[in-house]
C-alpha cells in the first residue's frame, strides 16, 4: 500500500469517527431532552408531574389524583383532574394544569409544568395565560355547572366576547385567541352566567 492510500484511508477513518462521535452527542442531546418532556398520553407519568406540582405548591404527600379530561388545541393541552388528601373531609378539589406543546422535532410531547390552578368542584373556573413571543393568550373555563339555570357561559378578551354552552358534568374548554400583548401573564378569567335566554344568571 503506498502512503497516498494510506493518507486518503487515514483521512476517511478520521471522517468516520468524527461522524460517529457528532452523531452519537446528537442522539445523547435529543434522546436527553425528549425524557425531560411529558407525554400527556402516559396516565403513570402525567399523575405524577400533577402530584409533584401540588407538593411544591403545598400539599400534602399523601394528595391523590385523579385524571379527568385531556384537551389539545393549537400546541398546548389543558388537563383537568380532581385532588383530595384522603386525611380531609369535604369534597375533592378540581384542578386544571396548562402544558405548551414542544418545538420540532417534539412534537406530540410537552413542556413538565406551564400554569397550576385548583377549584372547589362544584364550581366553574377559567384562567388566561399570555404567550407573547406566540402572539396568543390561552383562555381556559373548566369546572362543572355552578347554577342549575345556567346554560351557557361568557368572557370577554381583548374586546371580543367568546360563550359556549355549558355541558353537563365536568369539562374543560379552551380558547388559543391571539394577542397584541407584549407582557408574559397569568390571570383568572371572568364570565358571565347565562341562561337559555341569554339573561345573565351569575358571574364566575
Amino acid at each position: 500500500m503506498n502512503k497516498k492510500t494510506k493518507a486518503i484511508l487515514s483521512i476517511c477513518a478520521g471522517v468516520v469517527a468524527a461522524a460517529a462521535i457528532t452523531g452519537g452527542l446528537l442522539f445523547s442531546q435529543y434522546t436527553t431532552q425528549r425524557a425531560s418532556l411529558l407525554d400527556v398520553h402516559d396516565p403513570k407519568v402525567l399523575t405524577t408531574t400533577i402530584k409533584e406540582a401540588l407538593m411544591n405548591s403545598g400539599a400534602s404527600e399523601n394528595t391523590e389524583v385523579t385524571l379527568d379530561q385531556i384537551k389539545e388545541v393549537n400546541g398546548f393541552c389543558a388537563v383537568s383532574f380532581f385532588s383530595q388528601n384522603p386525611e380531609d373531609e369535604g369534597p375533592a378539589s378540581n384542578g386544571l394544569l396548562l402544558l405548551e406543546e414542544a418545538d420540532s422535532p417534539f412534537e406530540g410531547l410537552y413542556y413538565p409544568e406551564i400554569n397550576m390552578s385548583g377549584i372547589s368542584s362544584s364550581k366553574l373556573d377559567g384562567r388566561a395565560l399570555n404567550f407573547p413571543e406566540k402572539g396568543v393568550t390561552v383562555c381556559t373555563v373548566y369546572g362543572q355547572k355552578p347554577e342549575d339555570v345556567a346554560a351557557r357561559y361568557a368572557f370577554e378578551q381583548d374586546g371580543t366576547y367568546y360563550s359556549r354552552a355549558i355541558p353537563d358534568g365536568n369539562f374543560v374548554d379552551v380558547f388559543v385567541l391571539p394577542s397584541q400583548d407584549k407582557l408574559e401573564y397569568s390571570k383568572s378569567l371572568t364570565g358571565f352566567l347565562l341562561d337559555e335566554d341569554g339573561n345573565e344568571v351569575g358571574m364566575f
